[in-house]
C-alpha cells in the first residue's frame, strides 16, 4: 500500500462494474478489498454474461488515478459508439456510483435523443462540454480498426481522459426505451460496412 496514492480505484480487467474506489487509503479495509478481489479474479464474467470478448484476458488488479471533479460529482463518463473511425452517436453516463446513474444519449452534434437505456435520463439537458470536438477526433482515431466500438472518456477541468473501448455495451441485452431505437441505433452499424481506404 505503501507506493499508492491516498486516492485511487481498484479493478480487474476482466469484467465490468467491479470497483473500489477509495477516496484515503489510510481509511482503507484492506481485508475487505482483498476479499472483493480474490472473488472478481476468480469469476468468469465473460462465460456468465456471454460476453466472449472477454475469455483468453489474462486477468489482472489495475490501479487507476482517482479522477477529481470540477464539481466535487463522480466523473461524467463521455461514451461514443463508432464504426471505422466514424462516431454515430454518443451518451453521457452522470451521478455514476451513487445508485442514481443516469445515461442521457446525443448525436455527434449534442441533440438530445429522447431515449433510456438501463437508467433514466438526468431530468435536464446537460451542457455541451467544450471540449466536444477533441474528444470526437479521438474516438475517431481509436475506433479506426473496429466496425463497432464504443469509446470511453472523461473530460476534467479541461483535460480528456481515456477511459476505456467497449465492444459490447451492456451485453448487447439491455433494450432501448421507446424500443424503436434498437432498430434505429442498428442501423447506423450496417453488417456490409467495410474499413474505409
Amino acid at each position: 500500500m505503501g507506493g499508492l496514492p491516498q486516492e485511487f480505484v481498484l479493478k480487474c480487467n476482466h469484467g465490468s462494474g467491479g470497483n473500489i474506489i477509495c477516496h484515503d487509503k489510510d481509511s482503507l479495509v484492506i481485508e475487505d478489498a482483498e476479499k472483493k478481489l480474490k472473488k472478481w479474479m476468480e469469476d468468469d464474467f465473460g462465460l456468465e454474461r456471454v460476453e466472449f470478448s472477454y475469455e483468453g484476458i489474462e486477468r489482472k488488479i489495475i490501479c487507476e488515478k482517482f479522477i477529481n471533479t470540477e464539481d466535487g460529482k463522480p466523473p461524467k463518463d463521455y461514451k461514443i459508439f463508432c464504426s471505422y473511425g466514424e462516431p454515430k452517436l454518443l451518451f453521457v453516463a452522470s451521478d455514476r456510483y451513487e445508485g442514481k446513474t443516469k445515461f442521457d444519449y446525443f448525436t455527434p452534434d449534442w441533440e438530445w435523443i429522447p431515449v433510456k437505456n438501463g437508467h433514466p435520463n438526468a431530468g435536464a439537458v446537460l451542457p455541451k462540454p467544450e471540449r466536444l470536438n477533441d474528444m470526437l477526433e479521438y474516438a475517431r482515431k481509436l475506433s479506426a480498426d473496429f466496425p463497432l466500438v464504443r469509446v470511453d472518456l472523461y473530460c476534467e477541468f479541461n483535460q480528456i481522459i481515456f477511459g476505456e473501448l467497449t465492444f459490447l455495451h451492456f451485453g448487447g441485452v439491455t433494450p432501448f426505451d421507446p424500443p424503436e431505437y434498437d432498430r434505429k441505433f442498428g442501423d447506423m452499424f450496417p453488417i456490409e460496412t467495410k474499413r474505409k481506404g
